[in-house]
Order: structure tokens, then C-alpha cells, then sequence
């Protein structure tokens, strides 16, 4: 994967999705599947799920380290009668907490207000971070999975995603789940994974070189969508790629393809 056959794959981004609304680490995992295709396999095991039912995103490990951070100042003999302040911040506080960790822009309502919907104030919050990852982050993975694998021809398997396995892992009481990301599943392959692997903290998915990389191809795009008068847009902070310039990016080439293209053949 290179400079080269990544932008490449960014303009035929909207066949891969019916919206513009994957991120950048989709298009690493077309040129994965393509390139598993040009060797002739038509299954391909992947990792989804992982982080979603083990609790392995960086947002899950700082929900269940404060979390724990508030039920320990219980503890402290000075703090017992601030029992109902903590209790408010567990039940009450850590919901806009979790918005501002998953929100994309400065503005986290839309997030938090996304978070309350499934939100139980009468759960824990491991168990509602945990519901957070099966109800609003695995869908939209697994979504993203099926698209690929109809475009490239090669059909994802997800061996995680086992029902007996995901079943599991939602019975087992919170505290044996957290707050180390992916404790469980750590646990369970000890003596099987060599420890540098099972121990290994630093595993990204499809990280992106946006700063090393040439990107003439953005003003002309951002420089297109601003000019539909849409949307407000400040063309001079969009000269290199990152999660705000790709948004507008992927609209735009959404906007071109499905649109304009109509308006050609008509």
C-alpha cells in the first residue's frame, strides 16, 4: 500500500459505499481483499469484533479507569458522605463523558445526545460501554465489512463473532472484563500467543501516513464542495489529509459520482 494506489482507490470511494460515511481505513482494506482476490482466495478471516465485545478501544479503557477512579474515592473515609455526588457522576456524568470521546468535532451534542439513547442508568458503566460497542460501533464495522467484501469478491469472515463467543463475554460479570483493553480475550490465550504478541498494546488497524504524503488532490475537491455554497468551508486549513478534511472529501467525490453522473447520461 503506497501513496499512489491509496489516492487512486480514494475516487471510486462511493462504489464501495452507498454514503459517504467510512473512514480512510476502508480503503486499505479493498487493496487487502483485492490483492487476496489476485491470489485467487474468496474467504478472508478478519479481526472484527475484537475490540468491540472485549473492550479494546482507547475511549473503553478511559471510561473503565474512571469509572474506577469514582467507586474507589468511596474508599476514602472522607468522601462516604459524597456518595450521591459520586453516584450522579457514574450515572449521569460519564454518558456525556463517552460523547465527548466519540465525538469527531469540537461539538460533542450530537454524540451525546446518540450515547443517552442507549444508555441505562440503571446499568454500570462497563455494561453500557460494552452495549455502546455491540449496538452503535459493530454494526457500522461489519457494514463496512459486507461492502468490501461485495466490491472485491471476497467474502469476510469474522470467526469472533461467533454467537457462543458473544454470548460469553456479555454474561461474564464486568469486573473480570476491565479496565485492561482486551483483557478477556488476553487471558484466554495465555501460554498460546508468544507474550510479545499477547501482550501487545501498541496494534493500530489502518493507520494512514497523511503528513508524509502529497495531496494535490484535496484543493480541487474542497475547492468544488465550497463552491456549491452547501456548506461553510475554509479551504485554506484543508492542505494536508485528516478526519475533518476527509468528511468533506468523501461528500464531494459522494456528490460527484452519484449526481453528476445521473445528470451526464440524462
Amino acid at each position: 500500500i503506497n501513496q499512489k494506489n491509496f489516492q487512486e482507490m480514494m475516487s471510486v470511494f462511493p462504489e464501495i459505499l452507498p454514503d459517504p460515511c467510512g473512514g480512510l481505513g476502508i480503503l486499505p482494506q479493498v487493496l487487502v481483499a483485492q490483492e487476496a482476490k489476485k491470489h485467487h482466495y474468496d474467504f478472508a478471516f478478519t479481526g472484527e469484533g475484537g475490540d468491540e465485545i472485549f473492550l479494546g478501544y482507547n475511549w473503553n479503557t478511559v471510561m473503565l479507569t474512571l469509572a474506577e477512579a469514582a467507586k474507589n474515592l468511596l474508599r476514602d473515609r472522607y468522601m462516604v458522605r459524597y456518595e450521591p455526588m459520586v453516584e450522579k457522576t457514574l450515572n449521569d456524568g460519564f454518558p456525556s463523558l463517552a460523547g465527548g470521546l466519540l465525538s469527531r468535532g469540537r461539538d460533542t451534542s450530537y454524540a451525546t445526545r446518540r450515547i443517552l439513547e442507549f444508555w441505562d442508568h440503571n446499568e454500570n458503566v462497563e455494561n453500557n460501554v460494552l452495549n455502546i460497542n455491540l449496538r452503535v460501533g459493530l454494526p457500522a464495522i461489519l457494514t463496512v465489512d459486507e461492502y468490501v467484501g461485495k466490491y472485491t469478491g471476497v467474502t469476510p469472515v469474522n470467526p469472533i463473532m461467533d454467537h457462543h463467543i458473544v454470548e460469553y463475554v456479555c454474561s461474564v460479570d464486568p469486573r473480570n472484563r476491565a479496565p485492561i483493553p482486551k483483557f478477556m480475550m488476553r487471558e484466554a490465550l495465555k501460554g498460546i500467543l508468544p507474550e510479545k504478541v499477547r501482550m501487545r498494546y501498541d496494534k493500530m488497524g489502518f493507520p494512514v501516513p497523511y503528513q508524509k504524503w502529497d495531496w494535490k488532490l484535496i484543493r480541487p475537491m474542497i475547492s468544488s464542495l465550497a463552491n456549491r455554497k452547501i456548506i461553510d468551508i475554509d479551504i485554506s486549513k484543508h492542505v494536508t489529509m485528516n478526519r475533518e478534511t476527509w468528511a468533506l472529501y468523501s461528500i464531494e467525490t459522494w456528490y460527484q459520482y452519484h449526481y453528476e453522473k445521473l445528470q451526464n447520461q440524462e
